[in-house]
Parts: C-alpha cells; sequence; structure tokens
C-alpha cells in the first residue's frame, strides 16, 4: 500500500523504477502485454480469479488510487526504456518538449492507430509514466517502444538514416508535398513550436492548409492530421 501510494510522485517513480496502471482495460492491455507487473490489485472477486490478482476492499484501493474516482483495478509495472531502434520503418514521430499530458497520451494513442510501433521522446517532453498520459493512451502505451535523448543525441543517432519534417506555416502544403523515402515528423510543443536544433536541420518544412482565422492547431491534432497523411501516402 505504501509502495503504491508514493508512486503517486515522479521522484518516487524515478526512485523505484516502477509506475502504476489504472482501470480495466489499461490493466487487462497491461496483463496482455510483455510488460512486467510487479503487483495486481483488484476489488472484483471474478478479476482477481481471472488475473491471480489480489483482492482488496474498496477503501483499500481508494486510498492507493491516484484518480479523483477510483477504479476497480490498479497494477504496479516495472519502467523501462527500448535500446534497439527499428531503423527500417519509413517514418518515425518525434516528440519534441511536448509538456501537456494529455496531448502527449493522445499522440502516442494516434501514432499507433496508424502503425508506428516506436516514438522518440527529446528530453524535455513530460514522463512517459504520468497518469494522465497512461490514460490518455487507451493501451496504446504497452504495445509501443519509447526512445528518449537529447537533441543532440537524437541528431547524432538519426544520422542521415532521415530527413527532418517540421511543421511552418511558411512551408509548403502537407496535402501536396512530395515526400521523401524515409522522414522523421517533428511535432513541437503548443507554447515554444520547434526546437531551434530541428529548425536547423529540417529539409521539409510543411504547413496544414485550413480556411479559418485561429492562429494554430493543438498540437496533438496536428500531430494526427499528418500522420494520418503519412500513412496515407506510404501505403500507396
Amino acid at each position: 500500500m505504501k509502495l503504491a501510494k508514493s508512486l503517486h510522485l515522479k521522484k518516487f517513480r524515478e526512485e523505484h523504477g516502477m509506475f502504476l496502471v489504472e482501470g480495466k482495460k489499461m490493466v487487462s492491455e497491461l496483463i496482455q502485454s510483455n510488460w512486467s507487473a510487479v503487483a495486481v490489485y483488484t476489488t472484483d472477486d471474478l478479476l482477481a480469479a481471472e488475473w491471480k490478482a489480489e483482492r482488496i476492499t474498496q477503501s483499500q484501493m481508494e486510498s492507493i488510487s491516484a484518480l479523483s474516482s477510483a477504479s476497480p483495478c490498479l497494477a504496479i509495472v516495472k519502467k523501462r526504456m527500448s535500446d534497439e531502434v527499428d531503423w527500417s520503418a519509413k517514418w518515425v514521430l518525434v516528440l519534441d518538449e511536448i509538456s501537456d499530458p494529455g496531448n502527449m497520451g493522445t499522440l502516442i494513442r494516434t501514432a499507433e492507430w496508424f502503425g508506428l510501433h516506436q516514438v522518440f521522446l527529446t528530453s524535455g517532453c513530460v514522463e512517459i509514466y504520468n497518469p494522465k498520459v497512461l490514460q490518455s493512451t487507451m493501451g496504446s502505451f504497452f504495445r509501443m517502444q519509447f526512445h528518449r535523448f537529447s537533441h543532440d543525441e537524437m541528431i547524432s543517432q538519426f544520422g542521415n538514416t532521415y530527413q527532418w519534417c517540421i511543421a511552418d506555416l511558411q512551408g509548403e502544403s502537407l496535402f501536396t508535398a512530395t515526400l521523401p523515402e524515409k522522414t522523421a515528423l517533428v511535432v513541437g510543443s503548443e507554447s515554444h513550436g520547434i526546437s531551434s536544433i530541428f529548425e536547423k536541420h529540417a529539409s521539409q518544412r510543411w504547413h496544414i492548409p485550413g480556411a479559418g482565422n485561429g492562429e494554430s492547431l493543438n498540437a496533438a491534432i496536428a500531430g494526427a492530421i499528418f500522420m494520418s497523411e503519412f500513412f496515407r501516402r506510404y501505403q500507396l
């Protein structure tokens, strides 16, 4: 109980190398994945038998839950990052300084929908084990691989394998641009935009055409439109 409660805070998630997963869907996705569960708790007798989980009371669940309304299922999971990068993919997603947990989780979920199995994160991104990030992925989290690098490490690791593509209001229309053979799509934060190092190395600058007067799109929405178009083009 004490360990589970401590994992509400980032510093203890880092100290113990563990994080919490809550909700029947999320815990079910965890159990079906190759991630390692340290412990699984539930208030449901049938789930306790099915998952071989520890049965606890509702009051105990409420005392360890990080949610405003405790779910009937909670698990403690070991953290991990992927060491090996799959460089065979035609395009990859790079999340640059994404600080909003909801946007991060939605981008991860969208990436999985469009067939990506790995996501690259700059060191300034929100922690992927943040409860709001996890809930926003709706289970996609457990089917993805994550790689976290500093900006310089990212440029060095990628080398000439991919051409960098960034969103730029002055760039070419996404819908008429010619896609390179291999592309690294960079999605930046709404508040700060794309980091200068990616601006410097970008060989492709595209914008999403629109008819309204809005200043910009939400980062997760813009990322989804880019990913949808990339999926359509690279599948042809």
